[in-house]
């Protein structure tokens, strides 16, 4: 979707933001940084002139948010320098915002901005503890990405160690999240599964309610083949938290993961209801895909409703298309 079609089919204030920074994030994903960087762009303006900027506590953090976005956009465009700036803005942001959360995963995006301009000692030399930490959960993202998951594991497990011994609950969730996705590379499920489970709790002892959330759907996909039913109670509690949060793109991601463990489960009108929310929040931030309509026009054609599904159908083909409606 074009950014005027958001524009103009996204609310002004704060909706419109979110719905800029989800397409910025997919065009960054789908290879287009160019495209993505004047959309994030967009989003900053659009936040700069939000009405309603103070209306939900965690507005605040759209503009660190977005310089992580801008730095992956112009690392993507091969502009290292403007891209390490993006990273340090960022870093100085969270630390404005006193979110140690945010703080963390900036660093970890500052190590690798800094790796790509030959530098990537510079967290070895502040000679603090928490920085260690952060730059070992940098150097280990850097080594995952390279294919060696092993070695990103002992990097991340040393940060986490250290953490751990410092008592910053929030960097060793952090940790534990990478260390997770590193076992499920090296194919080792039960111990993936662990760090997971040990996480959202790290997370609700800080308040870290996006991160509880963001920890719950990963724990959630671990079980989603095993334990449908432990999945389910995942993803549910993850739709309860985002929707308390008001954080409606969370809230569409919970809500869709939910939907597909309640089909699993046979549960299919409970599965069409959480789809069908999760639709109509995506299609009002702009944010659609046609992987979407396609699992809600599934059940909806598993229902007998065959007019409902070719609808559905119809409409994923002509988004894919990328066809006004």
């Amino acid at each position: 979707v074009a950014v005027d079609e958001v524009a103009a089919t996204a609310a002004p204030g704060l909706v419109r933001v979110e719905a800029l920074h989800m397409q910025a994030e997919a065009g960054l994903q789908l290879g287009r940084p160019r495209e993505a960087l004047a959309i994030a762009r967009q989003a900053m303006e659009a936040y700069a002139a939000a009405p309603d900027r103070q209306s939900r506590s965690d507005a605040r953090r759209y503009p660190a948010i977005l310089a992580v976005l801008e730095c992956g956009c112009l690392r993507q465009l091969g502009e290292p320098a403007a891209a390490l700036a993006s990273a340090r803005r960022s870093v100085e942001l969270w630390k404005e915002l006193g979110d140690a959360a945010g703080q963390c995963q900036a660093l970890l995006n500052l190590a690798s901005a800094e790796y790509s301009t030959g530098d990537v000692e510079m967290w070895k030399r502040t000679g603090d503890r928490c920085s260690v930490v952060s730059g070992l959960i940098g150097v280990g993202a850097i080594q995952y990405n390279r294919g060696d998951a092993a070695a990103a594991l002992a990097s991340w497990e040393e940060g986490g160690r250290i953490a751990r011994e410092l008592r910053a609950p929030s960097q060793v969730a952090t940790c534990l999240k990478n260390e997770a996705m590193a076992h499920e590379r090296l194919g080792l499920p039960e111990r993936a599964k662990s760090a997971h489970q040990e996480a959202p709790c790290l997370r609700r002892t800080i308040g870290d309610r996006h991160g509880i959330v963001t920890s719950l759907l990963s724990l959630g996909q671990l079980y989603v083949d095993g334990d449908p039913t432990e999945a389910a109670r995942c993803f549910d509690e993850a739709v309860a938290i985002s929707r308390a949060m008001g954080n409606s793109i969370l809230l569409a991601e919970a809500l869709f993961s939910a939907g597909e463990s309640q089909r699993r489960l046979g549960r299919i009108p409970d599965a069409r209801s959480r789809m069908e929310e999760s639709v109509s929040l995506r299609r009002g931030a702009g944010t659609l895909q046609g992987a979407h309509l396609r699992s809600l026009a599934g059940i909806a054609d598993s229902q007998g409703k065959a007019d409902r599904a070719r609808t559905l159908y119809d409409e994923a083909t002509t988004l894919e298309a990328g066809r006004p409606d």
